[in-house]
């Protein structure tokens, strides 16, 4: 199911284009919207699939989009592996929380923690940002507000 036709209007941004087989444009693929309130939306022309996360630069793509809808506020990103999803909890009046690292592969995979946070691994402390998970595993961290 494709979204072929979208009629942008105000600020409505196309961020990317769906193009036919001989490269011409059909429509907009990824459309961006802030209204007069501040509120934001991401439309999407086609379906996010589970196989599109093996495309880095999709995966990239979907990330900073969501980075936007949170207007720069997504404590966590993980890069570099599919499969692998995040978990986190926030102690408002401490700024001190709890990450979860969940990985569904059947390998281990390099994975590297995208965060303004300071995160430390919650058994033993280390301070590494760049990591490798374990096939069908989870990690956790600390994390603390700057």
């Amino acid at each position: 199911l494709y979204i072929y036709k979208l009629n942008l209007k105000g600020r409505a941004k196309t961020i990317s284009t769906l193009l036919d087989d001989e490269m011409d444009e059909i429509a907009p693929a990824v459309v961006l919207y802030e209204n007069e309130l501040g509120g934001r939306v991401a439309v999407f022309a086609v379906p996010i699939e589970d196989w599109q996360w093996l495309h880095m630069s999709r995966a990239y793509q979907v990330a900073k989009i969501v980075d936007w809808l949170m207007y720069g506020r997504l404590p966590v990103r993980i890069e570099g592996c599919p499969n692998v999803g995040p978990f986190y909890y926030e102690d408002e009046s401490t700024g001190e929380g709890l990450l979860g690292v969940v990985s569904g592969n059947l390998d281990a995979v390099e994975m590297k923690i995208h965060s303004e946070l300071e995160i430390s691994d919650f058994f033993t402390g280390e301070k590494d940002y760049d990591l490798i998970i374990e096939p069908l595993s989870v990690r956790f961290f600390r994390t603390q507000k700057r």
